[in-house]
Order: structure tokens, then sequence, then C-alpha cells
């Protein structure tokens, strides 16, 4: 999947769940710099309405800059309402931005399983 920034309808191009029930499954937020950011830290804060043995890898230009397993709740599949809410606030270099389209990858590595999945609540 891919979302670009000021061009897809997070309504129709956005899928609240994540699951691995494919290889490569991996979702690409595009998204363009008018100029290198200042040096220093760059932020991405991550909210995660559910998960479910899910091991969710996190990259910013092919560049790696976290990873993360999370519990089991089932509220995809079984326990809608049940959802563990987290948030997960990652740090990275903000020189592995550039002028120009970037690319923040994330890809649900816990298997090939529509019952491994992440739900999204918001980026």
């Amino acid at each position: 999947m891919q979302f670009v920034i000021g061009e897809s309808d997070e309504r129709i191009d956005w899928n609240f769940a994540q699951c691995t029930v494919q290889k490569n499954g991996e979702w690409n937020i595009l998204f363009n710099l008018p100029e290198s950011p200042k040096p220093g830290i760059a932020a991405l804060r991550i909210a995660i309405a559910a998960a479910h043995k899910a091991a969710l890898r996190v990259s910013v230009n092919d560049t790696v800059v976290s990873s993360r397993r999370f519990n089991t709740d089932n509220a995809m599949v079984r326990a809608g309402i049940h959802g563990q809410y987290s948030q997960w606030d990652l740090s990275f270099d903000a020189g592995l931005l550039k002028p120009g389209q970037n690319t923040i990858t994330l890809e649900q590595q816990g298997g090939l399983s529509a019952l491994r999945n992440v739900m999204y609540d918001y980026l």
C-alpha cells in the first residue's frame, strides 16, 4: 500500500488494520519536504488502537529506525471493544530526511496470518 500525503484520501486509501496475509506487506507513506530539516532529532508518534502478536518495523527512507513487538489482545478478530491502546514515540536522526520525496515504511512482520495484526489510531 502507498499513501501519498496531499494526494491520498485517508477515508479510502488507508485501512485501520495492517495484517500480514501476504509477503511484502509493507505500507509506505510518501511525503515531500521543500528542504532538508535542521540537524537534530525527528519524532514520529504512532498510536496503536490494538495489536495481536504483531511485530512492527519502521523505516525512514530505507533505514530501519525502530521495531517493536506487541502483546495479544485479539481485538480485530474477536473482541473489538477490548483493544489495548498504546502510544509509541519514535526518535530518529533528522538527517535521514531529505529534500524532495521521503518514505516512511511500516512493515508488520508478525507472520503470514490475518490473526497477527496492528490496528492504528493515528500517526
